[in-house]
């Protein structure tokens, strides 16, 4: 067995066990260690056909536990290696070296169990996941008292704002646009409940100064990205009613006039969420297959069954806390609810690099679907130049963290 210079084994690589420091102050781990899955997530996704009477049992989605099933791609022997000759190979190929720090445990009140506090980021694992299938699942990166934050302050803007969701659904239906909540709910009664979705209002925290982006959730989309600045395009309330028809398949970039690649979106279910609450399905590796649109264009996106060229998956059940990432150009869907069901209700936020831009004007006004107009038809006005990045408060900085904010 032959060596290099910094004792390595030529015909093996080794389990880097370390956490590499990156611009911004965001620690991910760095080494060849993966996560792999004990089955095939395959699925039947079509869609519309589907029935969920009494709950689905024919899809293969996986538990939490499931999903953690870990192994080591490739390494060398373990008495070869150790930390320090680790942390030396790093250091001389210019990384630093971040020291994993322990959970502390927190002092609970009187006949309260201990609690822990949580130090949940994105790993390695989860990088090679979202580079590789389009998404990832997250568990456990907010935390529960978090989350019932964000759904106190998303529901009141949402039930303040009702109308204004009414009025995006219906002026998608074709509906015009109602000026009172009773003539909204009228039009929509016209309509198949197989072709309504869901209800969705978009940007509330420009509607609630107080409801703002978790650093955790800014700082794992950033590191799943490899960006050193990351901004929100949107945030949106998902409010899936039981009789509500399924989301169809489609990309969030198709929607939105940004000249990017480099885009995700966070999916935060609001409270646990089983299979009979149709949590969402994605297309693995659709992100990276180009042939399809191109040669299809369109039609590509209407098709309703894409299990015959992509492993569809779904991750269930999910907890508060719990959150989804899927890439800008990932095909994503659910299925429809029975009308027994209670609502489904998720918020979400999509970020992309800074170094973006926009579309020129005859793509987005043309081109892409009116389903988000609502939600950039202000601010894409105000930017003037599609050469330059985006630059608008609409579209604020939310990592790297700013000291103002930060103290």
């Amino acid at each position: 067995m032959t060596r290099d210079a910094n004792g390595l084994s030529s015909s093996s690589m080794v389990l880097v066990n370390a956490f590499v420091l990156i611009p911004g102050g965001v620690s991910v781990r760095c080494g060849f260690s993966a996560c792999r899955r004990r089955a095939d997530p395959i699925c039947n996704s079509n869609f519309r056909t589907r029935k969920r009477r009494g709950g689905s049992k024919d899809r293969a989605t996986y538990t939490a536990s499931e999903l953690e099933a870990s192994f080591t791609l490739d390494s060398g022997r373990e008495e070869d290696y150790n930390q320090e000759h680790v942390d030396s190979i790093l250091a001389k190929a210019g990384f630093t070296v971040a020291k994993q720090k322990p959970k502390k445990s927190i002092e609970a009140e009187a006949g309260e169990k201990p609690k822990i506090a949580k130090s949940r980021s994105v790993t390695n694992k989860d990088i090679i996941q979202f580079e590789r299938e389009g998404h990832v699942f997250c568990r456990d990166l907010l935390l529960e008292e978090q989350v019932e934050d964000l759904r106190e302050k998303t529901l009141k803007v949402f039930e303040d704002r009702l109308l204004e969701s009414y009025q995006q659904k219906c002026s998608v239906l074709g509906l015009g646009t109602p000026k009172t909540l009773e003539e909204a709910k009228e039009s929509l009664e016209t309509v198949d409940s197989d072709k309504i979705p869901f209800l969705q209002l978009f940007n509330l925290r420009k509607m609630n100064p107080w409801l703002v982006v978790p650093e955790q959730l800014a700082q794992a989309a950033a590191t799943l990205l490899g960006s050193k600045r990351l901004r929100v395009y949107q945030d949106s309330i998902f409010v899936k009613r039981g009789g509500d028809g399924p989301t169809l398949w489609h990309s969030d970039l198709n929607m939105a006039p940004l000249d990017t690649n480099r885009f995700v979106t966070a999916w935060i279910p609001l409270h646990p969420v089983t299979e009979e609450l149709a949590p969402l399905c994605f297309a693995t590796g659709s992100h990276r297959d180009f042939s399809g649109c191109y040669w299809k264009g369109r039609q590509f996106l209407r098709e309703e069954d894409l299990s015959s060229r992509y492993q569809v998956q779904s991750y269930s059940p999910l907890k508060m806390g719990d959150v989804t990432f899927h890439h800008g150009w990932t095909l994503h869907g659910a299925d429809g609810m029975d009308l027994s069901c209670d609502p489904r209700i998720a918020w979400t936020v999509s970020f992309f690099c800074e170094e973006s831009t926009r579309l020129l004007p005859e793509r987005y006004w043309i081109d892409i679907p009116t389903e988000d107009r609502m939600s950039y038809q202000k601010w894409i006005k105000e930017v003037k130049t599609d050469s330059e990045p985006l630059n608008h408060p609409d579209l604020e900085v939310v990592f790297p963290l700013s000291k103002k904010k930060m103290g």
